[in-house]
């Protein structure tokens, strides 16, 4: 016979074991099978841990990449080029970058609403994400020329 025990579950006194159901058990794997399966769909790649590919996240305003490559250890401070520019940098023109191709695209007022406000959501992540990671942008010492020839 059975006994309540304090979480709810009826243990055989017998047997030590208790009463799950292998349908229960079944239902949870699948559970756990599906939520794998959504988070292989959410295109989260690995990527090496460098501040080359999380310069490429940046300039591609993927947030979920760069907060993984953050996550790996890369300092976010850490010179792009030999002019000593930041990911920060490269975000700054990056952006300017997006807004300008967005005003130029030819396009329903609805449709290039809707990719500006797609593209903005995704720049607003990746500059939180920076932002909490330190980033900061590379000073006149280390940077002697305009953002214009920046990393052409």
């Amino acid at each position: 016979m059975g006994q309540q025990i304090s979480d709810g579950n009826k243990q055989d006194l017998a047997s030590g074991l208790s009463t799950l159901q292998p349908a229960n058990v079944q239902a949870s794997v699948a559970s756990m099978a599906s939520g794998i399966n959504e988070y292989s769909k959410s295109a989260m790649v690995p990527h090496p841990g460098t501040v080359q590919t999380l310069e490429h996240a940046v300039r591609n305003m993927q947030p979920r990449h760069v907060e993984h490559i953050l996550h790996s250890g890369v300092n976010v401070n850490e010179p792009i080029d030999q002019e000593g520019h930041t990911v920060l940098d490269a975000f700054a023109v990056e952006h300017l970058s997006m807004l300008k191709r967005i005003l130029d695209l030819r396009t329903s007022p609805e449709e290039k609403t809707r990719i500006f406000y797609t593209n903005q959501e995704n720049a607003r992540r990746v500059h939180e994400i920076l932002t909490r990671a330190g980033a900061e942008m590379s000073t006149p010492e280390n940077a002697r020329f305009g953002t214009n020839q920046l990393l052409a």
